[in-house]
């Protein structure tokens, strides 16, 4: 070995060293200040949403005769609706017809109801449906196939178009 060379290799890894201890200077300045930026945006964020907050209660306060006639609007529609399913419901047990005014028509669904929570629970274990019965799950199942704890019946439910409007326009039963 040259005497150059053993100079070299100390020379070469104190050079390494040196540029790594530099890179990672760059690197934690770069990510001071990624944190930096980060931690402005969520002040912007907090301030921006107070405000959002601020304007929003403050436009609540002022219109609150509005909301309340909205939510009233809202009531009573909700109210006329369940009456018009409910007539709509009992027209068909009546006259069987499916299509009973514009915009309404008669649905056949199938409801299903745990009778036995017990059995229909061991019924779900059984198949690893659950571990706890998942009731929504098991109905669903119970829609297309007999399973232990359940009742199912075919009922009529009503379907009222969301455009009343345009269906009374298109004039009589539809």
């Amino acid at each position: 070995m040259h005497e150059s060379e053993t100079t070299a290799a100390p020379a070469s890894a104190a050079l390494i060293a040196l540029t790594q201890r530099g890179a990672r200077t760059i690197a934690t300045t770069h990510l001071v200040a990624a944190v930096q930026r980060l931690a402005a945006a969520r002040r912007d964020a907090v301030t921006v949403a107070a405000a959002v907050r601020s304007s929003r209660l403050s436009w609540e306060n002022d219109h609150a005769g509005l909301l309340l006639s909205e939510r009233q609007a809202q009531a009573a529609e909700e109210r006329a609706e369940a009456e018009l399913r409910a007539l709509a419901e009992a027209h068909y047990d009546a006259t069987g017809e499916k299509r009973p005014a514009p915009g309404v028509e008669i649905k056949i669904v199938t409801r299903v109801e745990i009778s036995d929570p017990v059995a229909a629970l061991t019924y779900a274990k059984k198949i690893d449906l659950c571990l706890l019965l998942d009731e929504k799950t098991y109905k669903l199942l119970a829609r297309s196939q007999d399973v232990p704890g359940t009742t199912r019946a075919d009922v009529p439910q009503a379907s009222v178009s969301r455009n009343l409007d345009a269906a009374l326009a298109a004039g009589g039963a539809t």
